[in-house]
């Protein structure tokens, strides 16, 4: 027997005092049976708990499985024991005696804890595709009632087993017996009885007989003393799985399980392992196989059978992988048996949808190993069958290990189909058997025509044998009179119009100087109230008054002070194709409210803005809280547009504000005049009537609120890289020196390298060397600002036209072309121009008088020449070019020195 672990946590040593005391119990308990029985057990500290395992060598997984065998569900129990009474019931049997109510063969306990099926195994992704292992999913192995149910009558009685004899009537017996290692079961008073071997039928027959002859009435006749033998607990039957299981092993199941019941308390079949032939061995004998294609499909059980001790099932690999997928039920991959037929791969996926294509499945098949030849390019090919002319002649089609099957859909066309659409009362998709004229489907498919239907013309759009469209016109009044029939085709669209398809829809519009409905504040201004262009629907007998009345505020004093009198209706003249403009005022309401609207009007309403400034503005900007544009108002001071503008912010100038009025002088190049204006603060906080520096804001003033240099702006930057101590600090003066920020953050790491170290402002790099004397005293900072700090454990990169683009570690005192060398140099017939491009985003040259010293972190780029067409061409005339040019200048010269 395996010992117990010593070196347990307290909390898993409380966790099995809970578990292990469900040992002893028998089959199908409620929690309440359970706890009653452990308390009778004494089991109610977890002393006892533990010396009973260190004494007796049980471990959680072999606990684990006597419980699932007894049908004990473990949480449910666990979490009732674990609030149960606390008081210790010294009652029934001790802790020390329940070992021999466990009698079970060491043997059964070999299983390793690797063998446990966990509680919540994962799922495998490969269950997805492959055809029928998702049946282990919902593993049934940890529920009470698993491999529970009616007791066989041909249940062979073995070691272990428990009955119940019960004797009544005349006589009375009432005894629980277990049949001990040598198959007897000791009955008090009356001796022993051989039980091993005999069915359970069998039994109660051989124990009437036996019982017969020391209580009398048994076998009288009439019986006056009646036998019943039950049995009350079942012994744990050791089987082992191996192959393609999910846990391979040996395994504790119920002695009433069957070859599913094992497979499923091994965790299930990988999809590797085979489903079709699963082979069941017993003394060394191939006894049956089971394929559980059977029960996945059909879900026939006949070939399951009960196991006993030590069987064996094998799950070998999978026999083939076939798979099917396109226009199907169940989309997988199969397991197919040799000879087995497509009409067995259909049936297995559900049989076919009636969208399923039979003329032509694809099958794609690998050519076996024995018909490749050496010349073979590929190893794949395609093979089409015509599944419905197979299934009528009764013959079928072969698979083989690695086919692909695939079926189409069938085509997205309805035969003899019409449609109709547009203004008729039921628009749809009709039949061509029922309706075969255009009459006939216009007046009783689509229930007859709309009113505002157009009548002279109705089209059929047709496709002709070449799938070239086309269509006829008819006069629909003539279709309905019955004046010419006009036959129908499937596939026909028919569309009848109306009035306002053909003819447009009768409209009206008015737009200009408008107003919503919900406008009613004081800051009406041209922007707020002109609007775009609305249109309306043209209603006998509406005037032009009803039009404005619906569509303005004309009650609103503020908008009619700013309305011009003038509205202008444009009509359209039919005969020059233009829009005639009449005005008329508004002021003759009489005149306007007679005038009737005619479809296509345009009516326009103008603002006096058209010759004057209706809206005065003061804008107010700077340090306040709501800066704007806001209508000016009469008599309005400084002081009034600080509090329109919702008062000053924080930091702001609250003493003095500037004031730019417009003063434009022609010539001069003058715009406005600027003046300083002093703030009253007792009148903006009401405490006087008027300010003590009377200044009235005019129209298009700009008001300016500042607030004092640096005020309020803290600046704050991050220091990262060879520093002592990296972070983000707070400049604490408006001019910061880059030795005052260093000594912010503890000095520079002695790897540390100015000349490599570079600023980051606004996302970009600061192109700045902070190893010069002077650099290290300048205030160059600003808010934002981000100082990466080198170190001299950079690298260096080499990149383009290089014969190996690579990354060195940088060494002290080396130059450009010391990198280069090791990258194998320059591709001489790309490269170009050579830069050193250093960590803070200076560039230098490199050519034959320049060798830059390099820092770390730089990058070495060796540009591409770029290549163009006619190059040598284009050379020979540039080189004639400049020697014309040359030779005319020489000539000049010449020319020049003999005068």
């Amino acid at each position: 027997m395996i010992k117990f672990a010593k070196n347990l946590s307290v909390m898993q040593r409380i966790y099995l005092l809970l578990m292990l005391s469900v040992l002893s119990f028998g089959y199908g308990q409620t929690i309440d049976q359970v706890l009653e029985e452990a308390k009778k057990k004494n089991i109610t500290t977890k002393e006892g708990a533990l010396r009973f395992l260190d004494e007796n060598g049980y471990t959680e997984s072999q606990a684990r499985q006597i419980a699932r065998i007894k049908g004990i569900d473990f949480d449910l129990y666990l979490e009732s024991l674990a609030n149960s009474s606390a008081s210790n019931i010294q009652a029934g049997k001790s802790l020390d005696n329940v070992v021999s109510e466990i009698d079970v063969d060491a043997e059964t306990f070999t299983t390793t804890q690797t063998n446990v099926l966990p509680e919540n195994p994962e799922k495998n992704q490969d269950f997805d595709s492959y055809f029928g292992y998702s049946i282990f999913d919902n593993n049934p192995f940890a529920s009470k009632e698993y491999l529970m149910g009616n007791i066989d009558e041909g249940y062979l009685i073995a070691p272990g087993d428990e009955l119940k004899l019960t004797v009544f009537g005349d006589n009375q017996l009432d005894l629980i017996v277990k049949v001990d290692l040598n198959g007897n079961i000791r009955i008090p008073d009356v001796g022993l009885f051989f039980a091993s071997g005999s069915s359970f039928v069998k039994l109660k027959e051989r124990l009437l007989i036996y019982l017969g002859r020391y209580f009398s009435g048994l076998l009288a006749k009439p019986q006056k003393s009646f036998l019943d033998v039950s049995l009350t607990q079942i012994r744990p039957v050791k089987v082992t799985v191996l192959g393609e299981s999910k846990t391979p092993g040996a395994h504790l199941v119920s002695g009433f399980a069957t070859v599913l019941n094992a497979l499923y308390a091994a965790g299930g079949v990988n999809p590797s392992g085979s489903l079709r032939e699963i082979k069941v061995y017993r003394n060394n004998k191939l006894i049956n196989t089971l394929d559980l294609y059977d029960y996945i499909t059909k879900g026939n059980l006949d070939s399951d059978f009960r196991l006993t001790n030590n069987d064996i099932i094998f799950i070998p690999s999978r026999l083939s992988t076939v798979k099917l997928i396109g226009e199907v039920k169940n989309e997988g991959v199969y397991e197919l048996k040799p000879k087995e037929t497509l009409s067995d791969l259909i049936r297995f996926s559900g049989n076919l949808p009636a969208e399923a294509a039979t003329n032509a499945v694809n099958v794609k098949r690998i050519t076996p190993f024995l018909n490749r030849t050496q010349d073979q390019q590929y190893n794949q090919y395609i093979t089409s069958v015509n599944y419905g002319n197979l299934v009528k002649e009764k013959k079928d089609f072969i698979l083989v290990d690695g086919d692909e099957v695939t079926f189409e859909s069938i085509l997205d066309e309805v035969r003899n189909k019409l449609q109709i659409s547009g203004n008729v009362n039921q628009p749809g998709v009709f039949s061509t058997q029922q309706y075969k004229d255009l009459r006939s489907l216009i007046v009783y498919g689509s229930k007859g025509i709309q009113p505002n239907t157009y009548l002279s013309k109705v089209d059929i759009f047709r496709e002709n044998e070449l799938g070239v469209k086309g269509f006829s016109t008819y006069d629909l009044t003539s279709v309905l009179i019955e004046s010419i029939n006009v036959r129908l085709i499937e596939k026909d669209s028919i569309k009848v119009y109306s009035l306002e398809e053909v003819e447009g829809e009768k409209m009206v519009t008015i737009s200009g100087f408008l107003s919503d409905k919900e406008f009613v504040s004081d800051s009406l201004t041209i922007d707020s109230i002109k609007t775009k262009e609305k249109s309306f629907f043209w209603r006998k007998n509406q005037s032009l008054y009803d039009l404005i009345f619906q569509n303005t505020l004309l009650g609103d004093q503020k908008y009619n002070s700013k309305l011009l009198p003038r509205v202008d209706v444009k009509r359209y003249n039919k005969e020059t194709g233009l829009y005639q403009i009449n005005n008329y005022s508004l002021e003759n309401t009489d005149v306007i409210k007679e005038l009737y609207l005619l479809p296509d009007d345009k009516v326009v309403l103008y603002s006096q803005a058209v010759d004057k400034n209706i809206s005065r503005t003061i804008r107010i900007g700077g340090f306040v809280q709501s800066p704007g544009i806001y209508p000016l108002s009469e008599n309005m001071y400084v002081e009034d547009a600080i509090l329109t503008a919702s008062g000053f912010t924080e930091y702001a100038d609250k003493d003095y504000v500037i004031v730019n009025r417009e003063n434009f002088v022609l010539g001069t190049g003058k715009l406005s005049d600027r003046t300083i204006v002093k703030v009253d603060l007792e009148y903006l906080r009401g405490k006087t009537k008027v300010p003590k520096q009377i200044f009235f804001l005019k129209d298009k003033d700009i008001v300016s609120v500042q607030k004092p240099g640096g005020k309020g702006e803290l600046k704050t930057l991050e220091i990262k890289g060879s520093v002592n101590y990296p972070r983000s600090i707070v400049l604490e003066n408006e001019l910061n020196s880059f030795l005052s920020i260093i000594n912010q953050v503890g000095g520079l790491k002695s790897d540390a390298n100015l000349s490599a170290s570079y600023i980051i402002r606004n996302g970009k790099t600061l192109s700045y060397n902070l190893n010069e004397s002077k650099s290290r005293k300048e205030a160059i900072f600003e808010d934002g600002d981000q100082i990466y700090i080198s170190s001299n454990n950079g690298v260096v990169e080499t990149d383009g036209a290089i014969e190996n683009p690579t990354q060195f570690i940088w060494l002290p005192n080396k130059r450009a072309k010391y990198y280069i060398r090791n990258s194998g140099g320059k591709t001489l017939k790309e490269s170009s121009n050579s830069y050193l491009i250093l960590s803070n985003r200076k560039t230098k040259k490199i050519n034959f008088f320049k060798n830059p010293k390099v820092q770390p972190n730089s990058k070495i780029v060796i540009n591409r020449k770029v290549k163009s067409e006619n190059v040598k061409g284009e050379g020979v005339d540039n080189f004639l070019k400049i020697l014309a040019v040359l030779t005319s200048t020489l000539t000049t010269i010449l020319l020049a020195n003999n005068l």
